[in-house]
């Protein structure tokens, strides 16, 4: 899931968390990299530096990023193109009908439309079957347009891979994520991903640049903690695998509520495989 911005004709994804800002004065980025022999990750600067988690990123930068390049990037405020709207809510008791002691909550609503009206919601899907649905926690209702952008997204989503053990890959995050597995980043928990085609590959997770967690409910979806889009897992191949071919998706699902694989067939999970450097096949 990303956005298209219809003036510029160009993608706009959330900014992967690895790439690092400087402070207030902006305009200036690093790439945060993972060094496995000292086990975390490290960045030369000069000056305060912090991850640009919650921004937003253009098409051509993020093939920068994709490559492994510092230079050409640059990042774009979410309030440049969508409208936030701060809401309060109160948890229900279903059984009273009554509001639940202290359970006040706070939480921001995109209003799209109403700072740029170039700006839409875009998805990949193999077939549109409605042109009419709704969006977001509060159900609110949207037109379903069909898209041709595949000249746009292809370079940059679209790659098959040879596989390698023991090298390095990125996985950037473009759909919230659930992992089962405890994330403690000494325990290094080994995850599968899994391809359009069925493939399945093994890879250890070395390192995670969060963009923060995020519980997700409603229609469909069970009440669970997920990982943000915009997230970068640093992962080491541990098999061989031909021709695999990204996007992919994380082979977990809750096991809550019979979602079973119905939860990665609804795209959770899902991201963009890259090897270190941005190389292909």
């Amino acid at each position: 899931m990303f956005l298209w911005d219809e003036n510029e004709k160009d993608l706009l994804f959330t900014a992967p968390s690895d790439i690092l800002e400087r402070g207030i004065v902006g305009g200036s980025y690093k790439l945060a990299k993972y060094d496995e022999n000292l086990g975390y990750p490290y960045a030369q600067t000069e000056g305060a530096y912090e991850s640009v988690k919650g921004k937003l990123i253009y098409g051509a930068p993020f093939k920068n990023w994709i490559l492994g390049k510092e230079e050409g990037l640059r990042i774009e405020s979410i309030d440049r193109f969508i409208k936030k709207e701060p809401r309060v809510g109160i948890a229900l008791d279903r059984k009273s009908g009554t509001a639940r002691e202290k359970h006040l909550y706070f939480h921001e609503r995109l209003r799209f439309g109403e700072i740029n009206k170039d700006i839409k919601l875009c998805f990949i899907s193999e077939k549109v079957e409605v042109y009419e649905g709704f969006v977001g926690g509060e159900r609110n209702p949207c037109e379903i347009q069909e898209e041709l952008l595949l000249e746009h997204i292809e370079e940059i989503l679209f790659q098959n891979l040879d596989i390698l053990p023991e090298i390095t890959y990125k996985f950037y995050i473009l759909t919230h994520t659930y992992i089962s597995d405890n994330l403690n980043y000494r325990s290094k928990p080994v995850i599968s991903l899994k391809d359009k085609e069925g493939k399945l590959c093994k890879f250890k997770i070395l390192w995670l640049f969060s963009a923060g967690t995020e519980i997700v409910s409603g229609r469909g979806k069970p009440f669970i903690n997920t990982i943000k889009p915009g997230s970068v897992f640093i992962l080491k191949a541990l098999e061989e695998c031909n021709d695999f071919r990204s996007p992919c998706q994380i082979y977990d699902y809750p096991n809550v509520l019979n979602t079973g694989e119905q939860f990665l067939k609804r795209g959770w999970n899902t991201g963009i495989l890259i090897k270190e450097g941005g190389e292909k096949k």
